[in-house]
């Protein structure tokens, strides 16, 4: 698969997966004697990703030449400031804020006047906002934001851990139908994440990649989705919401998510047709995805 400016000079961009290495953390992690396949599917495909994010930071440690780190550098003194000052707010007056500040980002950058020290903020704003909203529609406002939920569309998910009983999609009446569950999500035990976003077939590629942990990393695939906005950014993946979180319309992915995820978006052109509408409210070029 490959990913290209349209009209450009076709220069071909290869998209690779990444391979897990595994390595238990926790006794009460270890999948061996579990004789329920999809629990211990579900503990191997865990501790494959673990070790994998631990590998690479070990790889960057050694790079450094400094001891690895399993968390964010330390904020600076006007970083924990601001923070403080946000959170003394009540809950109506901060949303009214978040909300105001997102607004006048997204005008700048619809008209190409955007303040790129602004951007980081307004992205992760933007899709854990979009995000949360797919999940209240869903019926899994907070289930979501728990590493071991498991989605209750699952048909195999009474007895897996889940917070309450399977949801049948029958009895989503208001929800949207590019969030309805697909049979595959009635089928396959998943973490609930997977159902929040707008696009079927990308929800199926993303449960069919869990299927082979040696294939995707699904913490990796998060985390880029959930905390874009580094100091890589516009650089790095990312996905970037501008409308309606059910609509596809509305999302956008970076150069770089494309490139890095291309693989897992076969058969989604909603989000290629959607990024390029953004791209071009902009002046951009257009891209095209090719296998």
């Amino acid at each position: 698969m490959e990913i290209q400016l349209a009209n450009a000079n076709n220069q071909a961009i290869e998209l690779t997966p990444m391979a897990p290495q595994l390595q238990a953390r926790k006794p009460d992690e270890d999948w061996t004697g579990v004789t329920n396949t999809v629990e211990r599917k579900r503990l191997q495909n865990r501790l494959n990703q673990r070790a994998m994010r631990k590998s690479k930071r070990r790889a960057r440690s050694d790079e450094n030449g400094s001891p690895p780190s399993d968390g964010q550098p330390p904020p600076s003194p006007s970083q924990i400031e601001s923070a403080l000052h946000v959170c003394r707010l009540s809950l109506p007056e901060r949303r009214a804020r978040l909300e105001r500040f997102a607004g006048q980002a997204f005008a700048d950058y619809v008209s190409g006047k955007a303040c790129l020290a602004h951007l980081p903020a307004l992205v992760q704003f933007n899709v854990f906002q979009a995000l949360a909203r797919n999940a209240a529609m869903l019926g899994v406002a907070t289930e979501w934001l728990i590493y071991d939920s498991l989605s209750p569309f699952g048909r195999e998910g009474p007895g897996l851990g889940l917070s309450h009983p399977p949801i049948a999609a029958g009895t989503l009446p208001s929800c949207p139908d590019n969030l309805r569950p697909t049979p595959l999500q009635l089928t396959v035990p998943h973490h609930p994440w997977i159902d929040l976003f707008p696009i079927p077939r990308m929800r199926d590629n993303l449960l069919l990649a869990t299927a082979d942990p040696g294939l995707f990393d699904e913490d990796g695939l998060c985390s880029d989705v959930m905390e874009a906005g580094g100091t890589g950014w516009p650089e790095e993946p990312a996905l970037i919401v501008w409308g309606e979180p059910w609509d596809p319309r509305g999302w956008e992915a970076t150069t770089a998510f494309l490139r890095k995820w291309g693989w897992l978006l076969g058969g989604c052109g909603e989000l290629l047709e959607a990024t390029n509408f953004w791209r071009e409210k902009r002046g951009e070029r257009r891209l095209e995805l090719g296998v």
